[in-house]
């Protein structure tokens, strides 16, 4: 016969293990109820501030682009205090944002064509300081070795060349015969000499040849070219005889 086992009065009282839980839940709860609901406020608020600050920054861009575009158009259209005054706005405001930085360059422009060589210099210098981008670092070089020639500082105008030449882009072969340049201004003969030689070996094709082909007659150094391949002599071919029947 089957037993059946008396169940004890401590037993009874004891929990089960899921309401055990539940209790334990509901103590933790209360217990901890004002830290949970302040976890859950900051996790809230940081997203939000994050979503703010994403549309903020878009609301920057999209003004910054305006700005650069207004002043741009002033450029073009010759109203250069006008595009001064935007592109040095801008590129106070909006230091870190690659339209702020590119800013500078075209604030540059503006102050060669107002003669103030020193500021334009400087605001090349600061792009350059801080540019991302190799294109307009080339473009940027050159044109402070522009500067730097029109301010009669030959050496930093061939240092600025010679730093140009080594970036990929248009400006690059016409930086490396400025800096050749600069070198034979500042009474570097025999340096200008190997710099014009090697202009001409690597740019076979360009049409600023002949300027540095001038340039070593000028420093009195004939023009080294390499020697021409020795031509081999193909045997002639057997040419058949016209047939006849022609009409």
């Amino acid at each position: 016969m089957p037993t059946h086992r008396k169940l004890r009065r401590k037993e009874l009282k004891q929990p089960d293990a899921l309401v055990t839980f539940v209790e334990d839940a509901r103590e933790f709860l209360t217990a901890n109820f004002t830290q949970l609901v302040v976890a859950a406020a900051v996790v809230a608020g940081v997203a939000a501030i994050a979503f703010s600050f994403y549309f903020y920054e878009r609301h920057r861009d999209r003004t910054a682009a305006a700005e650069f575009y207004d002043a741009f158009n002033a450029l073009g259209a010759k109203h250069y205090k006008q595009a001064e005054d935007g592109f040095r706005r801008l590129a106070a405001d909006e230091p870190n944002r690659e339209l702020g930085r590119l800013a500078r360059i075209y604030l540059a422009d503006c102050l060669i064509v107002e003669k103030d060589l020193p500021r334009a210099r400087d605001a090349l210098v600061a792009y350059l300081a801080g540019a991302h981008d190799p294109l307009f670092a080339g473009l940027a070089l050159n044109e402070l070795g522009v500067l730097y020639e029109q301010m009669g500082d030959f050496k930093r105008a061939q240092g600025a060349y010679s730093q140009a030449a080594q970036v990929p882009g248009p400006q690059a072969a016409m930086a490396q015969l400025a800096a050749a340049r600069m070198l034979a201004r500042t009474g570097e003969r025999q340096a200008a000499i190997g710099a014009y030689r090697r202009f001409l070996n690597e740019h076979p094709f360009v049409a600023e040849r002949q300027d540095a082909t001038e340039a070593l007659a000028e420093l009195g150094a004939p023009v080294e070219t390499a020697a021409p391949a020795p031509r081999t002599v193909m045997p002639a071919k057997a040419v058949s005889a016209p047939t006849s029947g022609l009409h």
